[in-house]
């Protein structure tokens, strides 16, 4: 998954073109789009800084990421249309992100489920070439 990935998935679901939600325009319905970019990069794409998604977005600083995530955390529970439009694009980018590591996802289900133990997947893991941490 990479951030140009999430600004497609929500552009198409949002109908609000790329080139808008990359603007500087302050119109709610490019505006609440490009919030819910900020919250799903930082969410979905943890080794993004607040600097590294404000850098995304042009000449942003870090605390409009942060006001975007506590904007669509609030919109979130108190928007029904809103958070409707929130959940498709998170299970959009969910889907993506399960169809790119289908391989490794199997894994974990299998030790989820017992069928394998810990050290089992490990090595599979190791073999598929996928670095983590403990």
């Amino acid at each position: 998954m990479t951030p140009e990935k999430i600004i497609s998935i929500v552009s198409h679901i949002s109908e609000v073109p790329v080139n808008e939600i990359m603007s500087k325009s302050r119109i709610r319905k490019i505006v609440q789009p490009r919030q819910i970019c900020h919250y799903f990069i930082r969410k979905f794409l943890q080794e993004f800084t607040l600097d590294n998604v404000a850098s995304l977005f042009g000449k942003l600083n870090h605390a409009t990421i942060c006001h975007s995530v506590k904007t669509v955390n609030a919109l979130k529970k108190h928007d029904k249309s809103y958070k409707e439009m929130f959940l498709k694009i998170e299970e959009a980018i969910r889907n993506d992100i399960n169809t790119e590591n289908q391989e490794l996802l199997n894994l974990l289900e299998e030790v989820k489920a017992k069928k394998m133990d810990v050290k089992k997947a490990h090595d599979k893991i190791l073999m598929m070439g996928i670095n983590y941490l403990n």
